[in-house]
C-alpha cells in the first residue's frame, strides 16, 4: 500500500492534520521501499493469484 492511499484515507476518514501525523509516523517507524511499476504489476499478480487481503490503517 501506498502511502498516498493511506494519507488520503485518512484525511477522508479523519481530517488533514490527523492524516498528515499519521503519514509522518509512517515514514518514521518503517522502511519505505521504492516501487516501480515492473514490481508494483507483480505484487498485484501475486496479491490476487494467492487471495491475500490488502491492509488497511482503520
Amino acid at each position: 500500500m501506498t502511502i498516498h492511499e493511506i494519507h488520503r484515507i485518512n484525511w477522508l476518514r479523519e481530517g488533514k492534520n490527523v492524516a498528515a501525523l499519521r503519514s509522518n509516523a509512517i515514514r518514521g517507524d518503517f522502511k519505505i521501499i521504492e516501487v516501480d511499476d515492473e514490481i508494483a504489476v507483480k505484487s498485484a499478480d501475486l496479491r490476487t493469484i494467492h487471495q491475500i487481503p490488502m491492509l488497511i490503517a482503520s
